[in-house]
């Protein structure tokens, strides 16, 4: 996992890249492992192919947020006319895509054509944890 991602910034049913089977794995649980008397928090994940294996949090990689995630995770397109972005929307919620310097921000369909800056969103499991704490929904995305 990247070194800057805090154990407290992930859910159960956040997504994530496996690398030791190369695939996309969404986090079902966590719970603890002894290795040489010391407890450790390791994280149930299920894979594409259905299979659960216990993880320790350093195997796994934060997904790189991209528009076709944004699609895929229930946001949809909007054909704006704003120049230099891409606007995607769910409900009464946008990303921003900056096609200059391939940022994404949030913004409220009420503060268009400005956009709040939370924080900067550069991974999947940030807009899945940002959309349910706004609406309250889970993003499905069918692995």
């Amino acid at each position: 996992m990247n070194s800057n991602t805090p154990i407290e910034s992930i859910r159960v049913g956040n997504k994530f890249h496996f690398p030791f089977t190369n695939e996309i794995v969404e986090i079902m649980g966590f719970g603890q492992m002894e290795y040489d008397g010391l407890f450790k928090v390791q994280f149930i994940v299920q894979g594409e192919k259905n299979s659960v294996v216990f993880e320790p949090l350093r195997t796994l990689k934060p997904i790189e947020l991209t528009t076709d995630w944004l699609i895929n995770l229930g946001f949809q397109k909007h054909n704006s006319k704003q120049s230099n972005c891409e606007v995607y929307f769910m409900g009464d919620w946008l990303i921003r895509y900056n096609l200059s310097n391939k940022s994404f921000g949030l913004g409220s369909i009420y503060t268009i054509p400005t956009t709040i800056r939370l924080k900067d969103l550069n991974y999947v499991h940030e807009v899945q944890n940002l959309i349910y704490f706004l609406i309250k929904t889970d993003l499905m995305y069918e692995v």
